[in-house]
């Protein structure tokens, strides 16, 4: 069998082209930096109660889906939801990234993350260490904002059996027959 160069360079074009959409180059690695610098904003922002900076940070359709609570959907109940946080807690974040990956005009960024509240006027600390996913969507004026976002305590105890997986001693009791 005999390679020529046609072959060649439509093997070297289709291995260019996957490379560039596997989240590779230089505008992966800037669009991962100004992911990393805009998640470093969002963690400054919540550490000072910043509520209009954090909203910013946000797609005008963005999502936010909080463990057992219904969608937060756009900019207004967004904004809601981060003022009655502050309202409630003095609150303290820190990120820790355990991947960010680009894809064209999509990303996301997943990592673990420590919060700290202390209600206002109780003074007593509360602590939780947990994962969050946040997908992010260039904008048509080329900034990145979060698309959704979505977060859950690593520490559960139903984590301990995995996902969905709960252990019991015995079969659950038969729903009796209906009428």
């Amino acid at each position: 069998m005999r390679i020529g160069p046609g072959t060649v360079s439509a093997v070297a074009l289709a291995l260019a082209v996957a490379c560039e959409g596997g989240g590779g180059g230089e505008d992966a690695d800037a669009a991962r930096a100004e992911i990393e610098r805009l998640g470093r904003q969002w963690e400054e922002a919540a550490n000072t109660g910043q509520v209009d900076r954090l909203v910013d940070l946000y797609a005008p359709d963005a999502v936010i889906l909080p463990p057992g609570g219904p969608s937060i959907e756009g900019t207004a109940t967004i904004r809601e939801l981060f003022r009655q946080e502050f309202e409630r807690f003095d609150t303290r974040i820190a990120f820790t990234n355990q991947a960010i990956e680009v894809e064209g005009d999509m990303a996301y960024r997943r990592g673990r993350y420590v919060w700290r509240g202390t209600p206002r006027g109780s003074g007593q600390a509360l602590e939780s260490t947990n994962k969050f996913l946040e997908v992010w969507k260039r904008q048509p004026d080329g900034s990145w904002k979060i698309a959704v976002d979505m977060w859950n305590q690593a520490d559960s105890p139903a984590a301990e059996g995995g996902v969905g997986v709960t252990t019991m001693s015995e079969p659950p009791a038969a729903e009796p027959p209906g009428d």
